[in-house]
């Protein structure tokens, strides 16, 4: 029951953080939007920005849960393994809106949060470098970085900011998913060509 009450609260704080913004929720709403008191939601978070760092967190256990899926579903055998990975991850990285809009919305304005965010990204991407770079066929930390600036970036980037584009374009959601994708293979492609020396 506790651990359910803790969930419902932390699941309210996400809903409302990514519609309203951090600043523009209160406490109160929070509790009534879970259906407790405003005292019980203190009880587990003594303030509303431990609410937003447990979001981060969950964010980034969410993609590790992911990554291990991805890794039992598509086998590197796979002439499409790379595709597929990515075709993976952007489907996931779309459950996961509310979250990205909340990080993104923060990051600019608070220091806690991006340094949150660096530290859990950091972590996250060392453990998928190890992964993929058992064969030593190129370096950690080169990896590391193109996984981040290159692929993980644009898909974070494109799942919180695809509702404006779709407004600016006057795009449908699978036209825009579909266009994001076609460019995002055409840079992965070229950066594949690149490292081949082709």
């Amino acid at each position: 029951m506790e651990h359910d009450t803790r969930k419902e609260i932390l699941q309210s704080a996400l809903e409302l953080f990514s519609t309203k913004g951090f600043d523009g929720t209160a406490l109160s709403e929070i509790a009534a939007r879970a259906g407790v008191t405003k005292s019980l939601v203190y009880h587990y978070f003594k303030k509303k920005d431990e609410l937003l760092q447990e979001i981060i967190a969950h964010f980034f256990e969410y993609l590790t849960e992911k990554r291990l899926e991805s890794r039992e579903k598509i086998t590197k055998e796979d002439p499409e393994f790379h595709n597929k990975q990515r075709e993976f991850l952007l489907e996931k990285f779309g459950q996961m809106e509310p979250y990205l809009k909340i990080i993104f919305a923060e990051i600019p304005k608070r220091s806690d949060v991006r340094e949150s965010f660096v530290t859990y990204l950091s972590k996250w991407a060392r453990e998928s470098t190890k992964e993929f770079c058992q064969k030593k066929v190129i370096a950690p930390e080169q990896f590391m970085f193109r996984f981040v600036f290159f692929h993980l970036a644009p898909m974070m980037l494109y799942t919180s900011m695809k509702e404006i584009w779709q407004d600016v374009l006057d795009m449908s959601d699978r036209k825009i998913k579909e266009q994001f994708r076609d460019e995002f293979y055409v840079l992965v492609k070229a950066a594949k060509e690149r490292k081949d020396g082709k």
